[in-house]
């Protein structure tokens, strides 16, 4: 007699099925990936039609702004982080 029975008369199938749901609420339980904000920018930002260049955002074409947003990011974080005493 096993430990727990139902799983002796589950089908390879649904065993497959489970470990499947069990790795995506794994990877949906992960917090994000820590991203600077250009290469946020470069992944999530589209410049709409009417812009001077529209579709994906690209920040190759600002190379002067990407150190600024970068210096900017810990006191962004810290800011939103930090707990009033």
């Amino acid at each position: 007699m096993t430990k727990y029975p139902q799983l002796a008369k589950a089908s390879r199938t649904d065993l497959v099925a489970f470990v499947a749901m069990l790795k995506n609420w794994r990877a949906s339980a992960s917090p994000p990936r820590r991203r600077t904000p250009d290469e946020w920018a470069d992944a999530e930002r589209v410049l709409p039609k009417g812009s001077a260049e529209p579709g994906p955002f690209r920040s190759k074409r600002t190379p002067y702004m990407i150190p600024l947003q970068r210096a900017a990011l810990p006191t962004i974080v810290d800011s939103g982080t930090s707990n009033p005493s």
